[in-house]
């Protein structure tokens, strides 16, 4: 581990963080925190700082970056000039692209930090085109889908970009999300064409954009292509990192086609990640294809499984009442009451039953999968 005894030692660390991440990337921001701290350098500290919320974003630990983030637009405000507002603003996006993940923040929260994102990138000259991706985006994240379709439709008419837009290759990977909950999947693989094809990639993509193409081809009965995407989706977990967001889709993909070793496999390794900050929308989808998979071992007649968990007290807390060798019936009642418990919150939240239907809808669609590859 390199040593961080000078600003200097702190800068070359920063600048090679800024091309990778990692479990390692996120600690060693971290102590470039720290180490910032301890020298009272506040310029360097922000650099850190922000470095470590990268870290966090993109290996799915946005709950820690949300908290992280307030006090980079502190600086700023109580600074003007002195920081990298920039920088600051580029944060802002995946903030409040994540703002929601939480049944805990409420709708007027979200609708604040919406307006001041807005009045900040005008202020900035920012052009109006990414703040009406944000809008978008934010009403795709409550799962208010009435008019998202046209929504998108008008935005994608306007060409003229900002500095502060996401690449191409971003926004397309999150339409394509947006078409699978308006159920529009031929219309979500020719939008991913460029994708597909190489020719759209960036930091994110094709890696996080693979898992919903996997979806999107269940959904169409498109199982060699569906396959092509579980294998490229599977290697990303080979990765010592948590993604409770695109797991879901892989482990869909396993207990339809009845690979239950390789979806035991990814159970388990996501699993050995779980801690109690982990927001109800990233938990809901995966317990709720997990209730499902246990639930097809229990059918299949195994009454009792033996789990092998990476160490995580708070996991170990969890699965110790249902046994060494866990009681297969105990857990998926944890885990179906879990996912609807998230579902529910969210709703709540969103003033709408979005997920609620959209489990079910799932659920009734993996089964008929099921049946018409058995058959």
């Amino acid at each position: 581990m390199s040593k961080l005894e000078t600003a200097e030692d702190i800068r070359s660390e920063l600048w090679i963080l800024n091309y990778y991440t990692s479990e390692e990337g996120k600690e060693k921001a971290f102590r470039c925190i720290q180490k910032a701290q301890s020298l009272q350098n506040l310029e360097l500290e922000f650099e850190a700082r922000y470095a470590y919320i990268h870290q966090l974003v993109f290996l799915n630990y946005q709950e820690e970056a949300i908290a992280m983030f307030p006090w980079l637009l502190k600086m700023c405000d109580e600074h003007p000039g002195k920081f990298d507002y920039y920088n600051a603003l580029w944060v802002y996006k995946w903030i409040l692209g994540s703002i929601d993940l939480s049944s805990k923040v409420r709708l007027e929260q979200i609708e604040a930090i919406l307006s001041d994102f807005e009045k900040r990138y005008t202020d900035y000259g920012s052009g109006q085109r990414v703040i009406d991706h944000y809008k978008i985006i934010t009403k795709h994240n409550l799962r208010r889908t009435e008019g998202l379709y046209e929504d998108i439709q008008n935005y994608k008419k306007n060409k003229k970009s900002g500095s502060l837009d996401d690449c191409e290759a971003c926004q397309t990977s999150g339409f394509i999300e947006m078409y699978i909950d308006l159920r529009k999947y031929e219309e979500a693989l020719v939008m991913a064409k460029p994708i597909i094809e190489g020719k759209q990639t960036c930091g994110s993509v094709p890696e996080d954009t693979d898992p919903k193409l996997l979806h999107v081809c269940m959904m169409l009965g498109k199982w060699d292509l569906a396959e092509k995407f579980a294998i490229s989706t599977a290697k990303s977990f080979t990765k010592k990192k948590q993604n409770f967001i695109n797991a879901p889709y892989l482990l869909s993909y396993y207990l339809v086609t009845g690979k239950a070793r390789k979806a035991k496999s990814l159970l388990q390794h996501q699993l050995s990640f779980l801690t109690p900050n982990i927001s109800e929308y990233k938990r809901m989808y995966f317990f709720m294809v997990a209730s499902d998979f246990i639930q097809s071992l229990i059918d299949s007649g195994k009454k009792k499984v033996k789990f092998k968990f990476k160490e995580n007290t708070y996991l170990t807390e969890i699965m110790q009442p249902f046994g060494e060798e866990t009681n297969l019936e105990a857990f998926q009642e944890w885990l179906e009451r879990e996912a609807n418990i998230c579902a529910s919150a969210l709703d709540a939240r969103n003033k709408n039953d979005f997920y609620q239907k959209d489990i079910a809808y799932r659920r009734t669609m993996f089964q008929k999968m099921r049946t018409s590859i058995e058959a």
